[in-house]
């Protein structure tokens, strides 16, 4: 019969001097995301970002849903509204639902990514190079967060009415509103401005390019608010 060899392992003094010297024969582990970062992480991200302050705005006009209602809540009733009866036509009916997506949201995500984009553009990117990431990246998602918040604001006051222009219905005549819009504004300069919360929504202050497309972003949705609501009428008079 061959002979079989019988190997034999480490002495058990051996493997204790091995074990004193070189810590447990283990492969490290990743240190793993804490619970508090992981539940910031799903409040406070960018889409839930949106959400809070339009929160915060429906509570001050003191409304329990978000929508349009939001800037008409605490708008003065018309003076034929107790002359008869009810309106029983929905909110978002055939006049109301074009404006909002077709006018209104196309405008707000047409200039939001203007500002990204114009972002890159400042900092020396042109079309066809990859994109760039690090600072540049993170103030471009400033850009577009803020370009958000001024049009959203301003999307508030063009919903006042459906066929007038918020000049005609006076600025500050919805103290409501006013305070409802500051304190939205206020809130989201704090996710752009205090250092931990940009860093944790991986975003910055925006360059002097994308502020001025963010600023300008509001007067524009106004702008083409007034242009439909105008259309509108002369369609309705022709």
């Amino acid at each position: 019969m061959p002979a079989t060899e019988t190997i034999a392992g480490l002495r058990g003094a051996d493997a204790a001097e091995r074990l004193r010297r070189d810590g447990p024969n283990t492969l490290p582990t990743a240190a793993g995301v804490s619970w508090a970062r992981r539940l910031a992480g799903q409040l406070f991200h960018f889409f839930a970002l949106m959400l809070w302050a339009a929160a915060i705005l429906a509570l001050i006009a003191g409304l329990p849903q978000l929508s349009a209602a939001t800037a008409l809540g605490a708008e003065r009733p018309e003076g034929r509204a107790m002359n008869g009866p009810p309106d029983r036509d929905r909110l978002l009916n055939r006049e109301v639902a074009p404006r909002a997506f077709g006018v209104l949201g196309s405008t707000e995500a047409l200039l939001t990514m203007t500002a990204f984009f114009v972002s890159f553009l400042s900092a020396g990117w042109s079309p066809g190079e990859s994109f760039p990431g690090g600072h540049v990246l993170s103030q471009a998602s400033g850009a577009a967060f803020a370009t958000v918040v001024f049009t959203q604001t301003a999307n508030a006051w063009a919903c006042r009415s459906t066929t007038r222009w918020p000049g005609a219905l006076g600025w500050f005549s919805n103290r409501i509103l006013v305070w409802g819009a500051v304190v939205e504004l206020a809130i989201a300069g704090t996710f752009l401005f205090v250092p931990a919360l940009a860093s944790l929504l991986d975003q910055a202050i925006p360059s002097a390019a994308g502020w001025a497309v963010a600023v300008s972003a509001a007067p524009v949705m106004l702008a083409v608010d007034a242009l439909y609501k105008a259309a509108r009428r002369r369609r309705a008079t022709a």
